[in-house]
């Protein structure tokens, strides 16, 4: 009779032991599926890094007027750099790019936008990053331009008659009659030019990528955000 109960008792004990293993292998074949439903997600989102300067390079430049409802602006092309960094494990496809003006206020919508390679060779959209790489291009667009600062400029090259000038060129010559393309004023204390004040006229842009997918990734630009220093 003893020996029965014992033997019950065992069976009972195996049956525990049964539905704990059981249990343990279930939740670790669910812990991994959930890692790997994480992994798989992780792997399809999309990081990338955006990064907007101004240009180390010489660049053709024109000057325009553009009208408003009751007046015109001048205004001028100007180029900047970007690079654009796919930090994903997949190819990214960027598909969509848009500058909108933030500041100053204005009815003045940028004129264009524009993209091209290294070599200022004209670029279109989409642009391809593989993983892990970076691309590096221009972006044109236009920049208001001051009216005194346009008048010089019109006397000196005559661009009433249209045409590319050197911007390295035209920024010289401005800092020359003491002042910038924006209106600030410029001095040189030392025989080199610097702008006069710490808190110069600037112009911000909004500059905004979209991937195939849907990501979004975007930056402010302004020709002197954490950088005072003079074209040259």
């Amino acid at each position: 009779m003893v020996d029965m109960i014992n033997k019950e008792r065992r069976l009972n004990l195996s049956g525990v032991r049964a539905n704990w293993v059981s249990a343990i292998i279930a939740l670790i074949a669910l812990f991994l599926g959930m890692y790997n439903l994480w992994k798989s997600i992780r792997s399809e989102k999309e990081s990338l890094i955006l990064e907007i300067s101004k240009p180390k390079i010489d660049f053709p430049t024109d000057i325009k007027t553009i009208a408003g409802a009751k007046s015109w602006h001048p205004e001028m092309d100007v180029y900047w750099h970007v690079l654009l960094s796919n930090n994903s494990s997949n190819p990214v496809s960027i598909t969509k790019y848009y500058i909108t003006r933030l500041s100053p206020e204005t009815n003045y919508p940028t004129s264009y936008k524009d993209l091209f390679s290294d070599s200022l060779k004209s670029m279109s959209v989409p642009l391809n990053i593989e993983a892990n790489h970076s691309i590096s291009f221009y972006i044109r667009t236009a920049l208001f331009l001051d009216r005194e600062a346009y008048n010089l400029i019109s006397s000196k090259y005559g661009i009433y008659k249209g045409g590319l000038n050197s911007f390295r060129d035209v920024m010289e010559f401005l800092y020359s009659q003491g002042m910038d393309f924006q209106g600030n004023r410029i001095i040189k204390p030392w025989g080199y030019s610097t702008l006069q004040t710490q808190n110069p006229n600037d112009q911000t842009l909004l500059v905004k990528f979209e991937t195939s997918k849907g990501s979004i990734i975007t930056q402010q630009v302004s020709w002197y955000k954490d950088d005072h220093s003079l074209y040259r």
